[in-house]
């Protein structure tokens, strides 16, 4: 039973590497934008969707891999990025995932779901940096990354995308690896 358990954990990497993946695509569509409104549209709400998934199953795996070491500090960090996660997904669906006209649908509501991702994605990463298992780096890539847009600081740098997906790739690759049976 615990093998089982063991590879549901390792799995929750396949995750991790396609939240890497969907920023590397948002990255590549600021560079090639998509010229057809209908194409932009389906890609747009693709990546979309395709991010919200993958970001709240990766941060369940991160959080469920490590729960004994990072205990309340880690689950309250949890809790509170996935309540705001949750709150920009319904924000970004409502925008019908096109964000050039976003600011229409922006509400008090998404501002307190921004501030409680950062905040859940701060404590969260914070603590996955006590236990050691991740490679810091990895782990510091992947919180600015996700921080800094909704914080407004990275607006017009698309930099942050990057960040994000190779610290989110290079975790997802150390979760696939089990470290932690090794140590």
């Amino acid at each position: 039973m615990d093998s089982t358990f063991q590879k549901i954990r390792r799995w929750s990497a396949v995750p991790g590497i396609l939240t890497g993946l969907t920023f590397f695509s948002w990255l590549l569509l600021i560079f090639f934008p998509v010229g057809e409104t209908s194409s932009r549209e389906v890609i747009n709400m693709t990546i979309g969707i395709t991010w919200i998934i993958s970001v709240a199953v990766w941060l369940t795996g991160l959080y469920f891999w490590h729960k004994d070491e990072i205990e309340l500090i880690g689950f309250i960090g949890y809790v509170a990025a996935m309540i705001g996660h949750g709150i920009i997904a319904s924000f970004l669906f409502t925008a019908h995932f096109d964000l050039s006209v976003s600011s229409q649908y922006f509400s008090l509501r998404v501002g307190v779901g921004m501030i409680l991702f950062n905040w859940g994605i701060m404590l969260l990463g914070s603590t996955l940096l006590n236990t050691g298992r991740f490679p810091s780096l990895a782990i510091v890539l992947w919180i600015v990354g996700l921080v800094l847009p909704n914080a407004g600081l990275a607006i017009k740098w698309p930099g942050f995308l990057l960040l994000a997906a190779v610290g989110a790739i290079w975790c997802a690759i150390y979760l696939w690896r089990d470290p932690k049976s090794q140590q």
